[in-house]
C-alpha cells in the first residue's frame, strides 16, 4: 500500500490560524439548535483505501511533469482537475489516470492566465478560475473552451479572493475572505499621506453564482474573534504604499467550512470543538461537540517556541503567503517577497497570542457527507487524529495521528479521493484512491 501524505491547504490567507472551558473566549449559542455530543473515547475507524493511480512526482515524464500543482478537484463523472499555478495550466485526468485534455496558458488575452488563484469545478465539469491579474473569474466549459471573463468586485481598493468550494446542489460556490486568502490591490496612491485601502471585516460565508455578472449573497455569518486593531504596512518606491492590514494574532481561531450534500455547510469558527451544521437556507440547525477535547492554554514556553518556529519558517520561504500589488497610476508594482518576509518577522516581535491553542487543524466534508475533522497538536506542524462523523452527529470512528491515510485534498463520486503529496525535493505527486465504505 502506498503512503498518503498530508493534504495541502488550498489557499493561505493573511491571518494565522484555540485550556480549559473557563478560558475559552468563543461564545457558542446553543439555544436555537440541537446539540449532539460525540463519544468521549476514540474508536478505530475502518480504514480501507484502494489505490487507483498516481501522477507527477520526481520521475514524471510527458504531460505528467508539473510545475507546482496547487489544487485538485473532481467533477461528477470522476474526472480529476489539476491547477498548476506555475505553468498556468489546467489538466483533466480520467478515472483511469489517462489525460483527457489540458488547457490554459500565461498571457493577457481571453482565456489566458495572469495570476491564477483558486479554481472551482462544478459537478457538470465547468471550470471557474479566479485571476488576480485580470481581476476577474475566467470560465471554461466542459471541453476546456474559454467561455467568458467576468469582473470581480473590488471594494475599498482591495481585491478579495477566497477558496471556491462547489455547492453540490447547483452550479455555484461557497467562499469566504476569512477561509481563503487575499491579494491586496491599491489604486490612486497619492503619496505617503494618501489613504490606503482597508481590509474586509467580519467572517461571512458567501454563496457565489457566476453568470454574466458575479452574484454574491451572505449565506452564514461566522463568529468573528475580537479584533486587536490594525497596522499599516509601508513599502515600495518612494514609500508611497500604505496598506492597512489586520494585526496578526497567533493561534486566533481559524474559520473552517465545507459544503454538505444538501447545499448547506459545516462550520468551525471558534477555539472549541463545536461544529456548526448549517442547512441550505443558511440556518444553524445543529452543533456537534466533543467535551473531552478541550483547547489548551498557551504558556510562555509554548509561545517562545512558536515564535522561533515561525521565524525559521518565514526565513526559509514558508509560512503564510502574502502578495501586495500596488498601482500608483503608472502601472502595477509588486512588493518584493524579501521585503514582505522582513516585515512578517518584524511583526512577530510584538504579535499578540490567542490564549489557547486551536482544537481544530483542518476540516473537510466528503462527497457523501462524511465530516473529516483533524484535531490540532501542540506542535502545529504535526498531524493530529482525525474524527469521522456525519452532520446528524453519528460517529464513525477516529484515524490515529500516525495512520497513513490523511484527510484528502479533494473528494469525488463513488469514494474517489485525491491527495497532494510533496517529497523532500518539494516535487509534488497527486495520488488518487477509492475510499472504503467506512470512510465515505
Amino acid at each position: 500500500m502506498w503512503t498518503y501524505g498530508r493534504s495541502e491547504a488550498m489557499y493561505t490567507g493573511l491571518k494565522t490560524w484555540v485550556t480549559t472551558g473557563a478560558l475559552t473566549l468563543a461564545p457558542i449559542s446553543l439555544a436555537a439548535q440541537d446539540v449532539v455530543e460525540l463519544p468521549r473515547r476514540d474508536s478505530d475507524a475502518d480504514i480501507a483505501v484502494t489505490p487507483e493511480y498516481a501522477i507527477g512526482g520526481f520521475d514524471a515524464t510527458g504531460w505528467q511533469i508539473f510545475g507546482s500543482v496547487s489544487q485538485v478537484e473532481f467533477d461528477g463523472a470522476g474526472n480529476l482537475y489539476l491547477l498548476d499555478r506555475q505553468s498556468m495550466q489546467i489538466s483533466i485526468v480520467a478515472p483511469d489516470g489517462s489525460l483527457v485534455r489540458q488547457f490554459g496558458t500565461q498571457g493577457d488575452g481571453p482565456g489566458e492566465f495572469r495570476q491564477p488563484g483558486a479554481m472551482g469545478v462544478t459537478r457538470d465539469g465547468r471550470v471557474f478560475v479566479q485571476d488576480g491579474g485580470h481581476r476577474a473569474y475566467l470560465e471554461f466549459d466542459q471541453s476546456g473552451e474559454f467561455v467568458q471573463q467576468v469582473p470581480m468586485t473590488m471594494e475599498g481598493g482591495v481585491l478579495v479572493m477566497g477558496a471556491l468550494q462547489a455547492d453540490p446542489t447547483g452550479p455555484r460556490f461557497f467562499t469566504s475572505s476569512a477561509g481563503g486568502g487575499f491579494i491586496m490591490m491599491e489604486r490612486n496612491i497619492d503619496g505617503p499621506g494618501g489613504a490606503g485601502p482597508s481590509m474586509p471585516t467580519g467572517r461571512p460565508i458567501e454563496r457565489v453564482s457566476i453568470g454574466d455578472a458575479v452574484e454574491t449573497s451572505e449565506f452564514f455569518s461566522a463568529w468573528d474573534p475580537p479584533a486587536p486593531g490594525s497596522e499599516e504596512v509601508r513599502g515600495g518606491a518612494g514609500g508611497g504604499i500604505r496598506v492597512s492590514v489586520p494585526r496578526q494574532v497567533v493561534w486566533e481561531p481559524r474559520l473552517f467550512f465545507a459544503p454538505t450534500p444538501d447545499g448547506g455547510v459545516a462550520v468551525v469558527d471558534s477555539s472549541a470543538y463545536a461544529v456548526k451544521i448549517v442547512d441550505a437556507t443558511g440556518r444553524h440547525v445543529r452543533t456537534i461537540t466533543r467535551p473531552t477535547v478541550e483547547p489548551r492554554r498557551v504558556t510562555d514556553r509554548i509561545r517562545n517556541r512558536e515564535i522561533e518556529r515561525r521565524v525559521d519558517q518565514i526565513q526559509s520561504g514558508g509560512g503564510p503567503q502574502m502578495r501586495i500589488v500596488t498601482d500608483n497610476g503608472s502601472g502595477a508594482t509588486e512588493m518584493p517577497q524579501d521585503q514582505i518576509r522582513q516585515m512578517q518577522i518584524a511583526r512577530l516581535e510584538n504579535t499578540p497570542f490567542w490564549p489557547e491553542i486551536p482544537v481544530t487543524r483542518a476540516m473537510r466534508v466528503g462527497w457523501d457527507g462524511l465530516i473529516w475533522l483533524e484535531r490540532a497538536q501542540v506542535d502545529p506542524t504535526e498531524p493530529g487524529p482525525i474524527d469521522l462523523f456525519r452532520s446528524d452527529g453519528s460517529y464513525v470512528g477516529t484515524l490515529d495521528a500516525d495512520e497513513e491515510v490523511r484527510t484528502p485534498s479533494a473528494f469525488g463520486p463513488d469514494g474517489l479521493a485525491a491527495w497532494i503529496e510533496e517529497d523532500e525535493f518539494e516535487v509534488r505527486t497527486v495520488r488518487v484512491g477509492r475510499l472504503g465504505a467506512g470512510l465515505r
